[in-house]
């Protein structure tokens, strides 16, 4: 009590691993993967492309800074989640293909395993979740998220 420094506040994040099914020869042609990025929304779904943005401008999403390892078997990452507690409701693994507003959804997280059913992870204070894993399959992309 009375002048105590205030307690640090302990960082959270999630991480894991991004595994692409067939290995490095299933990406396709590198002028199609400028950049490839992990990201995590808060609010699911999304109504159209644009409310993407607004949910990044929001604070409302969060993303890897630089772009991930490209052309290999399998990514490591990990991603702050800077105002726990923090309910993730879509963590996805995006390309650029393009411009930078030509963006498309690769991977999922799902504890199923099914892309098309996107789970979700409660984030608190001080955490330090692991193994929020994705499988990226080229030929099997999934659902966009609007």
């Amino acid at each position: 009590m009375g002048l105590a420094p205030k307690e640090p506040s302990k960082k959270s994040y999630i991480s894991g691993q991004i595994s692409y099914k067939g290995g490095r020869a299933s990406w396709p042609l590198p002028d199609s993967v400028l950049e490839i990025r992990l990201v995590a929304f808060k609010n699911y779904p999304l109504s159209d492309s644009s409310s993407i943005l607004k949910e990044l401008t929001d604070g409302n999403a969060y993303f890897t800074i630089d772009t991930l390892p490209r052309f290999v078997d399998k990514a490591d990452y990990s991603l702050e989640i800077i105002d726990p507690p923090a309910l993730l409701k879509y963590i996805a693994v995006a390309q650029r293909y393009g411009n930078l507003f030509q963006w498309r959804v690769i991977g999922v997280y799902s504890e199923t395993g099914d892309n098309t059913k996107p789970s979700t992870v409660m984030v608190n204070p001080g955490d330090s979740l692991t193994n929020i894993n994705i499988e990226v399959d080229f030929l099997n992309l999934p659902p966009q998220p609007f």
